[in-house]
């Protein structure tokens, strides 16, 4: 089970955490090519949102249960979700899921807010207001461009847990 489960988390961390440094940048470098519009790039987020989220749902499911096994096993909650930092490997750990967590609170507010506008611009194919819409991806640019810092971040601290480990 416990084999399964880290399969499980590998392969939800990497198609989430791809995809959102993949969108990322293609957002941040989108004026680059003079052909692709910023209500494509956005569109193709957008309608890719229902992979990021499954994959996002699947990562915080295992990655809870990867807490409580690594850094507190064999203790039953409320106090399995605790940090420890006694350790180089159990520091990394509780460094991942504080990152988790804030990426998780900052994607919310990416999909819940700060897509809203490009939304509310983009009805059926057609974009209201040219310079609103280039504001409203501005904003989802730098936003999206914070999520791919702390998801890599997210990433990077795993990978170094699990080699001090």
């Amino acid at each position: 089970m416990t084999h399964l489960l880290n399969l499980i988390n590998e392969l939800s961390v990497t198609m989430h955490a791809g995809a959102i440094i993949a969108f990322a940048l293609l957002v941040a470098l989108r004026r680059l090519a003079p052909h692709v519009r910023d209500e494509h790039v956005i569109r193709s987020f957008r309608s890719y949102g229902a992979g990021i989220g499954l994959s996002l749902g699947a990562v915080m499911g295992t990655e809870i249960w990867r807490h409580i096994t690594t850094v507190n096993p064999g203790e039953a909650l409320p106090g399995a979700l605790g940090l420890d930092f006694s350790t180089a490997a159990l520091t990394c750990w509780s460094a991942r899921a504080v990152c988790l967590f804030v990426y998780w609170m900052s994607y919310i507010v990416l999909e819940v807010w700060t897509l809203e506008d490009c939304r509310r611009l983009d009805q059926n194919g057609v974009v209201a207001d040219a310079d609103a819409y280039a504001t409203a991806t501005s904003r989802v640019s730098r936003h999206l461009g914070f999520n791919a810092l702390l998801i890599a971040c997210v990433v990077i601290d795993g990978a170094l847990a699990r080699s001090l480990s």
